[in-house]
């Protein structure tokens, strides 16, 4: 088992769109419904990317309701 393994590319336009908004060259890439990437000593257990590098994307709706909960919840 080698670090090479199936995944997918986003669309050049939507690459673009990030790598402008992050100010450097990305490229969003996902392993399907189904990942085969696995690791030597859980072969059994699929992984993913975020299991290395998370980037967690997500909308400002969801970072404001996520933020106004747990202000709720400090008081």
């Amino acid at each position: 088992m080698g670090t090479e393994f199936l995944s997918y590319v986003a669309s050049d336009e939507i690459n673009q769109w990030v790598s402008e908004k992050l100010k450097r060259p990305v490229q969003l890439r996902w392993l399907g419904n189904q990942s085969q990437r696995r690791i030597k000593h859980f072969p059994d257990n699929p992984v993913s990317f975020a299991d290395g590098y998370p980037l967690l994307l997500c909308t400002q709706q969801s970072l404001d309701f996520v933020q106004q909960h747990c202000l709720h919840r400090s008081k």
